[in-house]
Formats: structure tokens, C-alpha cells, sequence
């Protein structure tokens, strides 16, 4: 290479203590280059491009403050110390391809950052085996690392082993396939496409740190083509992607959080798409005040942690979602709590299963969906285990459950699913209001039944439910539900009306069984008509036929059999006027 000066034409051969970094190297280094050198020849005034390929760069690289104008490529390279490139200015782009640093690698830390890197800066398939920082780095182009490997694993407890804390890239950042052995944070990251596809988080201390972090595109953490197989990203700890926003969609298809610690993405803007598909999370998970303009996709994801978290095992309160939210198939094993959530399209629970109690209080959903109505097989499965639904305030406009007749049955065991403790008529309410939309009167009329029935055992529940009844009040509702059926069966009281009023006229029939009211019809007798007419004058109430306040009844038995009879008049009557009007109903 002319433009490498002094070149040592020896054998390098590093002991054991000089990192394990430089086994990757795939070609003998026969050459050793001082770093001072090195940076002589990159600081020249040149546009010519320089190479470097499989030296061994001796001594620490020290381009601070340096302005290069010159394209520069290392390739297969080792560098035995520190490289320093703060405040250095790269105006064409800088590779280092295949390379091994066996020390630290500075483009900017906590203390002097601005790094600035004119076109793309490319690490593909290098290897840090110290600590990395591009704190506060800026790149105008793209930032390369794919297949690279951050090798250093806590070398200060309070300083991470890779640190992009405030990058700025203007085109895309890609690690697909890179690993991360310790530490990593890219805190307030700034980028347009954030590609993570298939990388390898193997630190199981602390979380992945993306808080604000900010994608003008897409944020990638899906899986990535190896050969005929896909790779998946893979955390061994959590991540933390508090008020992360992307413009266009987070992709975490197949992604693994294999730890036990918290994936947090609160208030987090998501774009036009969540794409969570075939997704684990062994740890606790909050989407919290996170919002996206299109569907949330969660098919086929496995929530498999179950320790009581605060807010739920997975916590979707206040999620807000234009779109779908699509849980088909989904596997939760702990609590999951969307309350207070808003979902604009459908919520898509078909073929999901939840072990544990799901939260839906105060929840905005536009479609309820257990299942779609294009499914051809018989529903196999229902999401909700007995007692484990807070369903609270949950209003929905539609709900979907197949077939007719398939649909009413799942929706009664839907609503039947309640956690007693956390009882709610609102959902039988909701159904109501469906069924009625839709022209089904007998479906809007069973659901309400079953409303007034399950808010009436909650009220009985030896062991105490979420309504408290006084006595006076159960004796009202028992008398309610056999008279009426809660408003929807007047014909009952009809037939309890007549009934009386045919077991009065047997009972006033016989001669004798009737005196006139002195003054009133001395001398006259009744017909079999007007002993009829006398048995309804005493059952209604405010109804003035004249025989009633003419004759009154004769013997003890009578007389108190006349009081029943009115008073039956009295309680009946009303309570069908009742019925009619709609008023128990509404009650």
C-alpha cells in the first residue's frame, strides 16, 4: 500500500491476555503499523481513498479534532489500543470492515461527544472487544454495523459497555445480526430506519435502553435471513422503550425477551403499525399510553410471565389504537389489563387463550371479536378461564362471535365470565343495545334476563359478591323477576290479574255471599255478570264501576279475602302499567 510509511514486515503473534477478539480474523496479519503513522497519513491533505487490509495498527489511534477529507477503509485490520475520534470530522465515509479492537473504540462520550461523520460510517462485521462509545455522534449518512460483535461485558458499573446515548444518523442505522455481549443504551437515538433484525442482546443484567428514542421510518427488531434459517432478535434481559416514537411502523415479528426483567414501551408512538406476531415475552410488559394510527398485531405472541406486576403482567392501560387490535391466538399466562384502553377497529380475540384475569374497565372498543364471522370450523376455544373478567364501563358498538346462534351462546358465556368481585352489568347492557341495533328482539330480550339474573346471584353470593343488597330489596327483586321477569314478561301479570279476578268472582258467586251497603241496593240481587263485575270493581285500583262501594262481602272469611283481593289489585295493576311503560326495565 504507498500511501503506509515505515511498514514492519514481521509476524504479529499475541498472547493470550491480548483479547480474544483477533480469532475472527480470517487471513494471517503479517504487518505492523504505528498508529501515529496511521494518523499522519489520514489527517494528509489528500482526496485519493486510503486502504488499510490486515495490518495490525500498533499503539493508540488518535484522531482527535482531526478533520479527514479523504475516504478511508480499514479491512481485516487489528487495533491493538484505544481509538479516539472525539470531535473529529469525517467528510467522506469512514469502514472499518472485519476489524478487531482490542480497546476501547471513542467517537464520543458523556463528557466530549460531536463526532461528526459526513457520509456513512460502516463497521460491518468488526469486533469491539472493549467498550464502545458514539455518544452524541453525527452521521449524514447511514451507520453500518451489521454482524459486528460489541464484546465487552461491564467494565464500570455505572458507564455502559456500548453507549449511542443522543445519535444522530440522518439515513438509517442497521445492526441486523450484531451481537451485544454487555451493556447497551441508545437513549434519545435519532435516526430514520432503526434496523435490529436478528440481533443478539446477551447481557441478562439491567435493560436495553431506548428511551426516546426517534425513527422517522421503521423500527426493526423482526427476525433476519441466515442462509435457508431466520434469526431472531433476542434479549436475554428487558428493554426499555419508554416514549420511543416512530413514523411508520415497529416491527418485532418473532422477536424473543427471554428475560425475566420489565419490556416497557409507555407512551410510546408506534406509527401505522405494531407488529408484535410470534413474539415472546417472559417478563413483564407494558404498553402503557402508547398509541399507534394503524393495527397493534400481537397473532400468535406468548406472554408467559404471571407474578402479580403492578398494573397487570401486561399492561395496556390507556393503549390507543386507530386500527385493529389483533390478539388471535394469542398465549397469556399472567393478568393482562387493557383498561382504560381505546381500540377504533376490532379487538380480535379468536383462538386466544388467558390463564389469569383480563382486565377490560373503562375499555373503548368499537368491535368486540371472540370470532370472525367468516370462520367455517366450530369455535374450540374460549379465551377466558370462569370468574376473570373485569368488564366495568367496557362499551362496545358490535360484536362478533361466528355463526348465528354460535354467536348468542359465546356472547352469554362472554359476560358470564365475570370476576364476581368486579361484577358489571354493562356488558349485558352493551349486548342488549347490539342485538336491538340489529333487529333481534328475542336475542336483546335473553341477554337482558340474563343481565337482571347474574346482577341478582351476585347480590346472593353466600361468600359475597360486588352488589350489596338490603333484605327489603331482595324480597323486591324476587317479587319482580316471578311477576314480571323484570318488566319483559307482562303477560304474567295479566294472567295473575285474571286469575284473581275469576277466583273472586267464584268466591262472592253464592247466594248470600253478598249484603247491599245500607241505603244503597236494599231489595236487589246480583247476576252471575254482576258478581263478575263486582270482583274487578274490587281488584283495580281508581276503577269506579259502582258495585264495590254498593255491597260488601258477608263473614269473616270473605271480608279478609276481599282485602287480599285488593290488595293483590293494588300491587299488580300498577306493576303492569309499569311493565308497559318500560319503567322496571330500565330498572
Amino acid at each position: 500500500m504507498n500511501d503506509v510509511a515505515h511498514i514492519v514486515s514481521t509476524t504479529l503473534v499475541l498472547s493470550d491476555n491480548d483479547h480474544a477478539g483477533v480469532q475472527n480474523i480470517a487471513s494471517p496479519i503479517t504487518v505492523m503499523v504505528a498508529a501515529d503513522t496511521v494518523a499522519s497519513t489520514l489527517t494528509a491533505e489528500a482526496t485519493t481513498v486510503c486502504r488499510y487490509e490486515q495490518i495490525v495498527i500498533v499503539g493508540s489511534l488518535n484522531l482527535k479534532y482531526a478533520q479527514i477529507h479523504r475516504p478511508v477503509e480499514f479491512t481485516e485490520c487489528v487495533f491493538t489500543d484505544a481509538v479516539d475520534l472525539h470531535y473529529a470530522e469525517f467528510q467522506q465515509p469512514l469502514t472499518f470492515f472485519k476489524c478487531t479492537f482490542l480497546q476501547g473504540f471513542n467517537s464520543g462520550d458523556r463528557t466530549e461527544s460531536l463526532t461528526i461523520y459526513h457520509k456513512d460510517l460502516i463497521c460491518n462485521h468488526s469486533h469491539f472487544c472493549g467498550p464502545a462509545s458514539f455518544n452524541g455522534a453525527q452521521v449524514d449518512g447511514n451507520a453500518l454495523f451489521n454482524d459486528a460483535v460489541f464484546a465487552a461485558c461491564a467494565h464500570a458499573a455505572d458507564v455502559p459497555d456500548v453507549d449511542f446515548i443522543g445519535f444522530t444518523c440522518k439515513g438509517g442505522v442497521e445492526f441486523i445480526c450484531t451481537t451485544f455481549k454487555g451493556h447497551v443504551t441508545f437513549n434519545t437515538i435519532e435516526c430514520h430506519d432503526a434496523m435490529f433484525s436478528g440481533a443478539q442482546f446477551l447481557s441478562t443484567q439491567g435493560s436495553v435502553d431506548f428511551k426516546g428514542a426517534v425513527m422517522a421510518g421503521n423500527l426493526q427488531f423482526d427476525e433476519a435471513a441466515v442462509g435457508a434459517l431466520k434469526q431472531p432478535a433476542r434479549f436475554k434481559a428487558g428493554l426499555d422503550g419508554t416514549g420511543i416514537r416512530c413514523g411508520r411502523k415497529a416491527l418485532f415479528t418473532g422477536a424473543q425477551f427471554e428475560g425475566p426483567q420489565l419490556v416497557t414501551f409507555e407512551r410510546a408512538d408506534f406509527g401505522w403499525k405494531l407488529d408484535c406476531r410470534h413474539t415472546l415475552f417472559a417478563g413483564p410488559v407494558s404498553f402503557s399510553g402508547a398509541q399507534c394510527a394503524g393495527d397493534g398485531i400481537f397473532r400468535r405472541a406468548k406472554f408467559t410471565y404471571s407474578q402479580g406486576h403492578d398494573n397487570g403482567d401486561v399492561d395496556m392501560r390507556f393503549f390507543h389504537l386507530q386500527g385493529n387490535l389483533d390478539m388471535t391466538l394469542v398465549r397469556c399466562t399472567g393478568v393482562i389489563n387493557l383498561g382504560q384502553a381505546l381500540v377504533r377497529g376490532k379487538l380480535k380475540l379468536e383462538g386466544a387463550h388467558f390463564k389469569s384475569k383480563v382486565q377490560l374497565y373503562d375499555t373503548n372498543i368499537k368491535i368486540f371479536e371472540l370470532q370472525s364471522y367468516h370462520t367455517t370450523s366450530r369455535f374450540e376455544g374460549f379465551p377466558f378461564i370462569p370468574d376473570s373478567l373485569d368488564l366495568t364501563s367496557c362499551t362496545f358498538e358490535r360484536f362478533h362471535a361466528g355463526r348465528e346462534g354460535q354467536e348468542q351462546q359465546l356472547a352469554q358465556r362472554f359476560v358470564q365470565s365475570q370476576d364476581p368481585r368486579r361484577f358489571s352489568r354493562d356488558p349485558y347492557i352493551q349486548l342488549e343495545h347490539y342485538y336491538q341495533n340489529n333487529g333481534q328482539e328475542h336475542a336483546a330480550r335473553t341477554i337482558h334476563l340474563l343481565g337482571h339474573e347474574a346482577i341478582r346471584q351476585n347480590a346472593l353470593r353466600p361468600n359475597g359478591g360486588s352488589i350489596n343488597w338490603s333484605r327489603s330489596q331482595k324480597l323486591k327483586d324476587g317479587a319482580l323477576k316471578w311477576l314480571t321477569a323484570w318488566g319483559l314478561h307482562t303477560e304474567r301479570l295479566l294472567f295473575a290479574a285474571l286469575a284473581f279476578i275469576i277466583l273472586g268472582t267464584l268466591v262472592f258467586l253464592p247466594a248470600g255471599s253478598l249484603q247491599p251497603v245500607a241505603g244503597s241496593a236494599q231489595g236487589l240481587s246480583l247476576t252471575s255478570f254482576q258478581h263478575f263485575a263486582y270482583s274487578i270493581d274490587r281488584f283495580v285500583p281508581a276503577l269506579d264501576l259502582g258495585y264495590a262501594n254498593a255491597w260488601q262481602p258477608v263473614g269473616s272469611g270473605r271480608i279478609i279475602y276481599a282485602f287480599i283481593h285488593c290488595v293483590a289489585g293494588w300491587t299488580i295493576i300498577p306493576l303492569y302499567v309499569a311493565s308497559l311503560t318500560g319503567i322496571i326495565k330500565s330498572e
